[in-house]
């Protein structure tokens, strides 16, 4: 709440109206994520390509967007910077999925060539299973 406070005066805190830029994520609709996410998606990245796998290409995916190429900042994360980095920090990493905004999205990281989507459907995870589809 702090955090959202800092960057956003309106009363209504799910207002973005009088925000602009980069600054209209900062709405209580929206969200963002912690050092001991962080940390979890850097590890796991960090452990899947030490494996010997057949795989040697890695997606990550969240219900919020990371890229500001491929989203309205309306419904960019918080602290989308943050997990740009260790995506980043990853060379196997190719694609970032998303769906918080409904219009959907695309852009490629121009540092990375990692590719994030922000998609109109649904994206569905099968529990324990790490499969992922798009609806």
């Amino acid at each position: 709440m702090d955090l959202i406070k800092l960057y956003n005066n309106n009363d209504d805190l799910n207002c973005p109206q009088l925000l602009e830029g980069l600054q209209r994520r900062f709405t209580m609709f929206n969200g963002g994520f912690g050092q001991e996410q962080l940390d979890w998606l850097h590890a796991l990245l960090t452990a899947s390509v030490t494996k010997e796998t057949e795989l040697d290409l890695q997606g990550a995916a969240c219900h919020v967007p990371v890229h500001p190429g491929s989203t309205d900042p309306i419904c960019l994360a918080w602290n989308y910077e943050e997990l740009l980095a260790v995506i980043r920090a990853h060379s196997s990493v190719v694609c970032y999925m998303a769906g918080h905004s409904h219009d959907g999205g695309y852009c490629q990281d121009k540092d990375t060539g990692v590719h994030p989507r922000d998609d109109r459907r649904g994206i569905a995870m099968i529990p324990d299973q790490g499969l992922l589809g798009i609806q």
